[in-house]
């Protein structure tokens, strides 16, 4: 190379270390855990949580009425409730935490009690999910007291419960397991198996 072509090399090659500098300089380490996550919620708490068609909360917009309606339009708004039990929970890697909820099949025009869940109403076992305290808060689910699960009964009434791991690490929110009817057709929830009262999986 010529003496003016090196010259222009050179400075082009400093000035791509000073960028490549200040880069490394400005770029934050990433945010990791240090310790496991903490549950938000246990194996037998039962939540209920307000619905618009079937339609829990998104989470993600940042108001409830951004949210679709059960027919799929934007603007929801509350016309009902369902709940959920939590029949497990469990850490993937001892660190991500992941819950499996069992939903009402259908909501319900009035906030249910803890005495009506435990009436003969069907329930849906539902993929497993995360949910952050921030998601926990969004989507309004509020305790409504704990049911004693007997894990044999629960185990003997659904046989393919696999642990939440996939979900866990794809970060798969539990407010995608939270929709039930009329949202979603009762032919679409034919696949999930049911019970007809949580009495069959609770012990004594």
């Amino acid at each position: 190379m010529k003496p003016p072509d090196l010259t222009k090399r050179r400075k082009m090659l400093q000035d791509l270390r000073v960028r490549l500098l200040a880069r490394q300089a400005t770029n934050r380490p990433r945010t990791v855990l240090k310790q496991p996550q903490a549950f938000l919620t246990d194996v037998g708490d039962a939540l209920v949580y307000p619905t618009c068609g079937g339609e829990c909360i998104n989470p993600y917009v940042a108001s409830k009425e951004q949210g679709r309606d059960g027919a799929g339009r934007i603007g929801w708004k509350q016309d009902g409730w369902s709940a959920m039990i939590i029949v497990d929970v469990g850490r993937a890697f001892d660190f991500l935490a992941w819950y499996r909820p069992l939903t009402l099949a259908t909501a319900t025009p009035q906030k249910p009690t803890l005495a009506a869940l435990r009436l003969d109403v069907l329930w849906t076992m539902r993929r497993p999910g995360v949910c952050s305290a921030l998601h926990f808060k969004k989507m309004e689910l509020e305790k409504v007291g704990t049911l004693p699960i007997d894990k044999e009964r629960l185990r003997r009434s659904f046989l393919d419960m696999r642990p939440g791991t996939s979900q866990a690490i794809n970060n798969i929110s539990l407010a995608n397991a939270l929709s039930v009817g009329p949202s979603i057709p009762a032919v679409l929830m034919k696949p999930y198996p049911t019970i007809l009262g949580i009495e069959q999986i609770l012990s004594g």
